[in-house]
């Protein structure tokens, strides 16, 4: 049950991270996209195995907890996005270049 939350969290939080990235980067958004998917298909690639070492080594209760946190974290992008996100993409070197 826990690993649903964890993962519904992961794509919420991915999720209004596209369009912001291509806000943000203009021109050069094809290449922040490609970053952000690869980074995204690492993070999917590794976190099982650190996720299984983090229960062998914690303990099911603290491991959990410790991706719980992290999923919580990750959780606050989108909320930091709406925020903050006009005035990010304001300040963006390069959404500024795509202007001139």
């Amino acid at each position: 049950l826990s690993a649903f939350w964890i993962r519904v969290s992961m794509t919420l939080a991915f999720l209004p991270l596209m369009p912001y990235i291509v806000d943000a980067f203009g021109l050069y958004a094809v290449s922040a996209l490609t970053i952000a998917i690869v980074v995204r298909c690492l993070v999917g690639a590794f976190l099982p195995l650190e996720a299984a070492a983090m229960g062998r080594i914690l303990g099911l209760g603290w491991g959990s907890t410790v991706l719980a946190l992290m999923s919580a974290v990750v959780g606050v992008v989108p909320v930091l996005l709406l925020r903050y996100g006009s005035s990010w993409r304001q300040r963006s070197k390069y959404t500024r270049n795509a202007k001139q």
